[in-house]
C-alpha cells in the first residue's frame, strides 16, 4: 500500500486541452512519487491493422502528454486499456494501487455539461 496519498497518482487522459492542463498542474505539485498516465480506447472499428494504427496514435499522444511531467522529474508509467472508461479507470486504480485519481472535469467526450462533480471522490 502506498505510504502517502500522492505516492502514485492515476491520470486518465483523452488528450484534450483540459486533460493536458491537468498534467501541467500535477507537474508543479510537490511530493508526487509516480504518475500512471492512462488512455482508454473505447473500441476500434476495422481489422488488426486499424487496431495497431489506433494503438500507435495513442502511444504517440501519451509520449507528448507526459513531457511536462518528465521535465519536472516525475516518474511516469503509461497504460493503454480497451473498454468502458469508467470500468477501466477504476480497474487501473486498483491494479496500480494509486492513492489518487486526478482528471479534468471536461474533455473531448463532454456528455453531461451541467453535471456537478465534487472536487473529491472516494472509491471506498
Amino acid at each position: 500500500m502506498p505510504s502517502s496519498l500522492f505516492e502514485t497518482v492515476l491520470v486518465p487522459t483523452d488528450f484534450s486541452r483540459p486533460a493536458n492542463e491537468t498534467l501541467h498542474l500535477l507537474a508543479g505539485m510537490p511530493g508526487i512519487g509516480e504518475v500512471v498516465l492512462l488512455h482508454v480506447i473505447r473500441k476500434v472499428e476495422g481489422d488488426q491493422a486499424a487496431r495497431e494504427r489506433t494503438v500507435s496514435e495513442v502511444e504517440t499522444g501519451l509520449d507528448r502528454a507526459l513531457s511536462p511531467l518528465e521535465r519536472a522529474g516525475v516518474p511516469v508509467q503509461t497504460l493503454i486499456h480497451f473498454g468502458r472508461p469508467c470500468r477501466e479507470i477504476c480497474g487501473a486504480a486498483t491494479d496500480e494501487q494509486v492513492g489518487m485519481i486526478m482528471m479534468s472535469r471536461y474533455g473531448k467526450m463532454e456528455v453531461i455539461p451541467k453535471l456537478i462533480i465534487p472536487s473529491v471522490l472516494s472509491m471506498e
